[in-house]
């Protein structure tokens, strides 16, 4: 669910069409989404967008094995952090 909602923040779509044939579960079942649209032009890191596509696996073996390492392989990007506020700054 997690990864469906990141996915869905990042892009501004859901991951997965339902066909009218196969419904949500053959869509999920057919794999995770290679591009979208909202691809194009965007400024998601690929090893996001690939941490996202492991969350979405449909086999489990083929997902992280926790929200840790999910956590972790989103991170591999991520700019450092920043101190923490200092307090009386104003």
């Amino acid at each position: 669910a997690f990864s469906v909602a990141l996915w869905e923040a990042l892009y501004g779509e859901r991951p997965f069409s339902p066909s009218a044939q196969g419904g949500l579960l053959a869509a999920i079942a057919e794999g995770p989404p290679t591009r979208t649209a909202a691809h194009d032009g965007e400024a998601v890191p690929e090893t996001v967008r690939r941490a996202l596509v492991r969350g979405l696996s449909f086999r489990r073996r083929d997902r992280p094995a926790s929200m840790d390492a999910l956590l972790a392989a989103l991170a591999v990007d991520a700019p450092p952090a920043r101190g923490a506020w200092t307090r009386g700054a104003l």
